[in-house]
């Protein structure tokens, strides 16, 4: 019915006769009197007439509806048709959860007042099988197919509470539902709500709802509103104090991602309510409603018969695609611009990783390039000469340098490269961006001007120049960039549109000496990796990598060759690059510090791979299907350096090498890690310390039967007191990590 969620349910006490209504709930706000009129009607027409008919409103629009159907002869009509046998009432919902009845409207009976008060909780339960009755809120999975969820359970069968939230009215009468829940948490936790968490965006609506209520029969402040997007979310979520929040979870067949919240967030457990579950769930009388679980499980198909259907998130992935896996080929996935970049900047210790530029920065860059790179190349000399020859005005005035010491020596190279251009002996006035207030006087505002900046990542510093330029600058500019190091090649191609860019359609230029985009794994990688030493207390054994929490946190020199977890039995050997790197077109020195370059290009391979409409859809690292996109594991056989197997665990993401739903991939996966584990201290395992921490911060995931299958063969191998035997015994969960013998710091 039009603005109103209508229901029926028996309000008579245990032991009365059936007493049917007919539940009318309105959304707040504006009342339309023909859609109420209709509504009744259609209510009092029924094949089974109700009892009578309860119209159900916030309180503070009881007298509005009750005026109306008294007064507006629409109403009246339409009460008029409920011929003295039909009682109507107007009723609202207490703070408490109860129906209470506040206008006697037509055909009154004595004893409905008691009865409505006192069946409220059956009243709401009748409405919320209507609610959840909607069509697609009980997904079933097609016949030989089953659902793997978020919580790593599989289900031929998949609730979702937000397909029943289509109508405003729905999402109203939801929100009045969760009134008791709520009156029952103030009973236990003292301090109002100032949270309410959602485990998905697609309830928000409810909680909206929930929050404009509140206030209204509480008297507290209106609750902020927070998603955790599920199962996913939870493992990096900054939980509430307890007697704060109220989490809503959507729908949950096993009441297992309650659990989980209560367990992670220690909240009282009338804090957290899931809307929807069966019956058949353990603790299913918590929830707000159980459906009826009236299919019992399919003893005779094993589930190893059914084919998966993967639910992604918060949302489920309609079709049945198994992963596609991408296996790198030179031919197809090469990256020039990470070759070139290579080329210019491995030797001689140029590029570093996880490094600050000052001891006080707070930015680390997971690949560094020196502030002394660029003025000792040939090639960025002659592309200097050429842009100045080329590109700059005869009008130029002044050059405006970025604020950091290489720009100022690149502006200074422009100067002089520029000083026999110049008539009479002028003098290039050279302008840092901090003082181009202060020296705005020395640009021609119609002349040229130059824009250099030495090292850029996503180019926010020059941008911000270009910003600061636009009120006292209107002529030709020319922008002039040594290296760019960003996340994506989208941001590469956004820098030069966006300082192009000119309302006036002034002439601009921009000019990139070299550029790469490296995406953002890397750094999540060694962010992962020091949360995961720190809790690990190597020191307690007296490690040789207990110091690399420390180190990879980023520190003013950078790691070079270290950038990656050594080798061999006393862990003192670090991985290098062998001859011969198949995406490099240039001759490298053995034994040199390229470890970073073989980082930024793997790292660039990948990121090309994921973005470059280019490169052939069977070769791309992505999917216009809903579909998961993984590393063929054979890469790993292929690229058998260590070096470069430990460059693509960083540079991939978490999906990426997510084999757990593909038991062909996970068993291939499986079955190579044992050899490497095993070969821990010849070449053909230089890797596994690498290969060990991806494992253990679940960067590679294999499947529960393939992961417990590798643990119990590299059991036996790996017994000993070696150093790179005790830390890989840890990491793969063979042993405990050791007790912090450090005091607590209360002592």
């Amino acid at each position: 019915m039009n603005n109103f969620f209508a229901f029926d349910s028996d309000i008579a006490a245990p032991g009365s006769p059936r007493r049917d209504f007919r539940f009318l709930f309105k959304s707040p706000g504006t009342l339309r009197d023909g859609d109420l009129a209709d509504a009744i009607e259609a209510s009092a027409t029924a094949a089974l007439a109700p009892d009578g008919i309860a119209i159900v409103c916030i309180e503070t629009e009881v007298a509005m509806v009750a005026r109306a159907l008294r007064n507006k002869s629409e109403l009246k009509v339409a009460a008029g048709r409920l011929k003295g046998r039909i009682s109507l009432y107007v009723c609202f919902v207490q703070k408490s959860g109860q129906i209470v009845l506040n206008e006697k409207i037509c055909n009154a009976s004595k004893p409905d007042e008691e009865f409505l008060k006192s069946a409220s909780s059956r009243i709401f339960n009748a409405g919320l099988g209507k609610l959840f009755s909607s069509h697609h809120v009980l997904v079933e999975a097609p016949s030989g197919f089953t659902f793997v969820k978020p919580s790593g359970d599989r289900s031929t069968r998949f609730l979702r509470a937000e397909d029943a939230l289509t109508e405003v009215e729905n999402v109203h009468f939801l929100s009045c539902a969760l009134l008791a829940k709520i009156n029952s948490r103030h009973g236990d936790v003292e301090r109002p709500i100032e949270v309410i968490y959602i485990d998905t965006m697609a309830i928000a609506s409810v909680a909206y709802a929930l929050c404009d209520l509140y206030p209204l029969l509480y008297g507290h402040p209106r609750p902020r509103v927070i998603s955790f997007h599920s199962h996913d979310g939870l493992e990096n979520f900054r939980f509430p104090l307890k007697g704060t929040s109220l989490c809503l979870i959507s729908a949950s067949s096993s009441m297992r991602l309650e659990g989980k919240w209560r367990e992670m967030s220690r909240c009282h457990p009338a804090e957290v309510v899931t809307l929807l579950t069966f019956d058949s769930a353990t603790n299913f009388k918590d929830a707000l409603f159980a459906l009826k679980d009236e299919k019992a499980p399919n003893t005779s198909v094993s589930s190893h018969e059914l084919r998966d259907i993967r639910i992604a998130g918060e949302r489920f992935a309609p079709e049945d695609l198994r992963p596609k896996k991408i296996l790198l080929r030179k031919e197809a996935h090469k990256s020039e611009s990470a070759n070139t970049f290579s080329k210019l900047f491995s030797a001689d210790g140029f590029l570093s990783v996880q490094r600050k530029a000052t001891a006080n920065s707070k930015k680390v860059r997971p690949i560094y390039l020196s502030d002394s790179a660029l003025p000792q190349l040939k090639e960025f000399k002659s592309f200097l000469l050429k842009a100045v020859m080329q590109r700059v005005p005869a009008s130029l005035s002044a050059i405006v340098y970025q604020d950091d010491n290489a720009s100022k020596a690149m502006a200074e190279e422009c100067a002089l490269l520029l000083k026999p251009m110049l008539k009479n002996g002028a003098k290039l006035k050279l302008i840092s961006h901090q003082n181009l207030q202060q020296q705005k006087n020395f640009i021609d505002r119609d002349g040229g001007l130059l824009i250099v900046a030495a090292i850029v990542g996503r180019g926010s510093k020059l941008l911000s120049i270009g910003r600061d330029l636009r009120p006292i600058h209107i002529g030709a500019k020319t922008y002039l960039v040594g290296a760019q190091i960003a996340e994506t090649q989208s941001q590469l191609s956004s820098l030069v549109g966006n300082l192009r860019y000119s309302a006036e359609e002034s002439l601009i230029h921009v000019d990139v000496f070299a550029s790469v985009a490296i995406g953002e794994s890397l750094a999540l990688s060694y962010a992962r990796e020091q949360a995961a030493l720190l809790k690990l207390n190597l020191e307690e054994i007296q490690s040789p990598i207990a110091g690399r929490s420390n180190e990879v946190a980023g520190t003013t020199d950078g790691l070079l060759n270290n950038a990656l977890m050594p080798w061999g039995s006393s862990l003192k050997k670090e991985l290098a690059l062998r001859p011969d790197f198949a995406y490099w077109d240039f001759k490298y020195k053995k034994n040199g510090n390229y470890t970073p370059a073989v980082l930024l290009t793997t790292a660039a391979i990948l990121q090309q791979a994921r973005e470059s409409k280019k490169i052939a859809h069977a070769n791309r690292l992505g999917t216009d299907a809903f579909q998961q996109v993984v590393l063929d594991p054979e890469n790993f056989a292929r690229y058998n350096d260590g070096v470069i197997q430990a460059a693509l665990l960083r540079a991939a993401l978490p999906g990426e090498l997510d084999y757990s739903s593909e038991s062909e991939a996970s068993k291939y996966m499986a079955d190579f890690l044992v050899k490497v584990f095993i070969q821990h201290t010849q070449a053909q395992g230089e890797a596994a310390l690498e290969f060990a921490l991806a494992l253990h911060t679940n960067s590679v995931k294999l499947t529960e039967e393939h992961h417990k299958e590798l643990i119990q063969q590299v059991k036996a191998p790996l017994t000993g007191n070696t150093a790179t035997k005790k830390v890989l015994r840890i990491l793969l969960g063979i042993d405990p990590p050791p007790v912090s013998s450090a005091l607590p710091s209360w002592l």
